[in-house]
């Protein structure tokens, strides 16, 4: 049986993709000895272990918590949209920093982690583009989506958030031509054109940018990846 799939029949409370994750960062063991490939072939009488789990529901959830920490930001009490939820990172690391509620959505579905799913201060909203729809009353949002520009998510909540953390990964606001064949952004020129594009485009839509830094983990490919603070202009 593959190690990915043993687990995900004894650990019920992970999603796979979540199990992949743990696995591939070194915090499994077979017999005592770290495996990191989820389709190591394993059988029933091995000793299979999760030996560390992550502090927050995904990796992403460093990432904001990161950006907290930099930007000192305060989340008590407040009520938080968190863009491209999936498992639940930035949800996660949002209530324990003291959010009240937190509305989470993303376009896929079955992939935010069932204690945050049954936690009475998260709504799950799978299966949504927030393109799709106008967002609660809110005092912050928070965004990490994948394999789509996060420009248009930024103009569509300008009339309906006052302030934004986002997660800026380039390989997404970029050409194709400008990737290598693992979708990598290596061109330091572009990849400047892009902050320098994300931070005018910011300032045409209303909001001034209040912090900004690189972020603490690269992208699962090795991409660089940046953190905006972002807030309305009075």
């Amino acid at each position: 049986m593959r190690l990915d799939v043993f687990l995900a029949e004894n650990y019920s409370e992970y999603t796979r993709s979540k199990i992949s994750d743990l696995i591939k960062r070194g915090f499994v063991t077979v017999n005592d000895k770290t495996v990191t490939k989820p389709g190591y072939e394993v059988i029933g009488t091995e000793d299979v272990k999760i030996v560390k789990e992550d502090i927050y529901a995904s990796r992403a959830g460093e990432k904001l918590a990161h950006a907290i920490e930099i930007f000192s930001l305060n989340f008590k009490d407040l009520t938080v949209i968190d863009v491209g939820a999936s498992t639940g990172g930035f949800t996660d690391v949002s209530l324990k920093n003291g959010a009240k509620h937190v509305f989470a959505y993303d376009v896929g579905t079955m992939q935010l982690l069932e204690r945050l799913k049954n936690d009475e201060r998260v709504t799950s909203l799978e299966n949504t583009n927030i393109l799709d729809v106008m967002v609660p009353e809110n005092d912050i949002c928070v965004i990490d989506v994948s394999f789509t520009s996060v420009l248009p998510i930024l103009d569509h909540l300008k009339e309906q958030t006052n302030e934004i953390v986002f997660l800026l990964k380039p390989q997404f606001e970029a050409t194709k031509d400008a990737l290598n064949k693992k979708g990598v952004l290596k061109d330091q020129k572009v990849l400047s054109r892009i902050i320098e594009k994300t931070t005018k485009f910011i300032t045409t839509i209303g909001y001034e940018v209040k912090g900004f830094t690189k972020s603490p983990i690269k992208g699962k490919e090795g991409n660089e990846e940046f953190l905006f603070y972002i807030r309305r202009r009075m």
